[in-house]
């Protein structure tokens, strides 16, 4: 029932590693970010196709880079 429950609160990503990594800068006083890549639909069993990883990683890749430089 998680899933159901994180959709009513309108949560769109479930991330364990970077809670993790937010909970450690927090403790340290470092600012934190992630940027994640979308692979699947777990709810509905859906996933990108094998040639559409690599232009989506370069996506997150290219964001992350960008935040960096703004920052």
């Amino acid at each position: 029932e998680l899933p159901a429950r994180l959709g009513q609160l309108n949560v769109k990503n479930l991330e364990m590693e970077a809670s993790t990594l937010f909970t450690l800068a927090a403790m340290r006083g470092y600012r934190a970010g992630a940027v994640c890549t979308i692979f699947a639909n777990r709810c509905h069993n859906k996933f990108i196709s094998a040639d559409r990883k690599i232009p989506a990683e370069d996506t997150a890749i290219d964001v992350a880079l960008r935040a960096l430089i703004t920052f």
